[in-house]
């Protein structure tokens, strides 16, 4: 057990370097947000990542920038209600920590 949560460790750290150097040479905002979103998905192997803001009325989230794999219907400018999200994630959304569901 020790050795599997060290390779899974090496894995996430490896993603972080990778990362940091795909960063390196970006300076927009929209490049750095498309970069980090397809390495995202990719490390978790996921079909989509997706950065999303509370809105202004604090009762809501839109879609702000996604990456997702061609199959994968687009959610990109999609609100939705944070008390339709769960508990869990609309907490988290709102202490502004990252969160994630499966759907």
């Amino acid at each position: 057990q020790a050795e599997t949560a060290l390779k899974e460790r090496e894995r996430h750290q490896r993603f972080l370097v990778e990362w940091s150097d795909a960063l390196r040479e970006q300076t927009a905002e929209p490049a750095i947000l498309t970069t980090t979103l397809e390495r995202l998905a990719a490390h978790l192997g996921t079909s989509r990542a997706n950065y999303s803001a509370v809105d202004e009325d604090d009762t809501s989230f839109t879609i702000r920038a996604e990456w997702r794999r061609d199959e994968a219907i687009s959610t990109l400018g999609n609100r939705y209600r944070l008390d339709l999200v769960g508990r869990e994630i609309e907490q988290g959304f709102r202490r502004g920590e990252i969160v994630g569901s499966d759907d």
